[in-house]
């Protein structure tokens, strides 16, 4: 586990966030205040130190659908 009080590698934390984190679900605010998931990736790895994010549903902002990536 990580803990605050140790010096961890940054590689260990990249790892403990990779094997712990498998959808990431954006969302905006709206004027109103109120919120809207707008997209929901599929975290698949890294490659070259950076986290592969696939998507899997991205909002269709012209008819306000979802449409299915994967």
């Amino acid at each position: 586990t990580l803990m605050a009080e140790y010096d961890l590698p940054l590689e260990a934390i990249r790892q403990q966030i990779e094997s712990a984190i498998n959808i990431i679900v954006q969302q905006e605010r709206l004027v109103s205040g109120g919120r809207k998931i707008v997209a929901i990736y599929k975290l698949g790895g890294r490659k070259e130190g950076r986290y592969n994010l696939t998507p899997v549903f991205e909002l269709d902002r012209a008819t306000g659908t979802f449409i299915k990536k994967i």
